[in-house]
């Protein structure tokens, strides 16, 4: 009686070594072959130019499967916003988060999620409550983790491991990167417009200005949804630690 449901957990335990596993060998591949070093050297920008036509969807590929790899984004997205014209970087680089968002979904969820439910079902009854919670109330959680400044790349890992459905994923994380992404992707081109023309006058276009606002709305709508909607959770970053 008590073989199947200790298979099961011998499965979960096994699935979650190996998705931590495929997570280091991934970043040990990088640092060998100096896959920071080719993004920071402007490597990654020329080959990029070299593609001609197809540098747009090389680019939002080559995002998503880095951001899966654990590379840090804004690495990826400084490249992408010295490539390509101010209108183009903003929509790659939203597409190359979405696309990053859904590898990361979907390499957690075909390696570790079903087994790593049952896996916490026997061992830790209170991650499977809260794991319930999520698959009732997966869109404003996963809308409200992605607000926060919380590691891209894991809230995707660990939304793969939960119930969540890839639909509510998916249109939850599609939503709640748009303000980030306009905001980073604006302020950066504007930046690169300062170093270019040695003026400040960039700063003050409507563009940026805009971005700056979406930026300070994004700051103050997450506290209000953990207000209304998760008045028990953590807060996160050092203040949640300290509570």
């Amino acid at each position: 009686m008590k073989s199947e449901p200790t298979n099961a957990s011998n499965a979960g335990t096994l699935r979650m070594v190996a998705l931590v596993a495929l997570s280091a060998l991934a970043l040990g591949l990088l640092y060998h072959f100096s896959a920071l070093e080719f993004l920071r050297s402007g490597g990654a920008s020329e080959l990029l130019r070299s593609l001609g036509p197809n540098a747009p969807i090389a680019y939002v590929l080559l995002m998503g499967v880095l951001m899966t790899l654990w590379v840090p984004g804004t690495l990826i997205v400084l490249v992408g916003t010295a490539v390509f014209s101010p209108n183009q970087a903003l929509l790659l680089n939203y597409l190359g988060s979405l696309t990053a968002a859904l590898f990361g979904f979907a390499t957690a969820r075909l390696i570790g999620g079903n087994a790593f439910q049952q896996l916490i079902a026997r061992r830790a009854p209170t991650l499977l409550r809260f794991q319930r919670k999520l698959a009732s109330e997966g869109f404003l959680t996963i809308f409200y983790l992605r607000l926060i400044p919380t590691p891209f790349n894991a809230i995707s890992y660990l939304a793969g491991l939960s119930p969540v459905s890839a639909p509510t994923y998916l249109a939850a994380t599609a939503l709640a990167i748009l303000p980030g992404s306009f905001a980073f992707t604006t302020l950066l081109g504007a930046a690169f417009e300062v170093l270019k023309t040695h003026s400040i006058q960039p700063l003050f276009a409507l563009r940026p200005i805009a971005a700056v606002l979406v930026f300070i709305a994004a700051v103050l709508l997450p506290p209000r949804i953990k207000a209304r909607f998760f008045p028990t959770m953590p807060d996160a970053g050092p203040s949640g630690d300290d509570a």
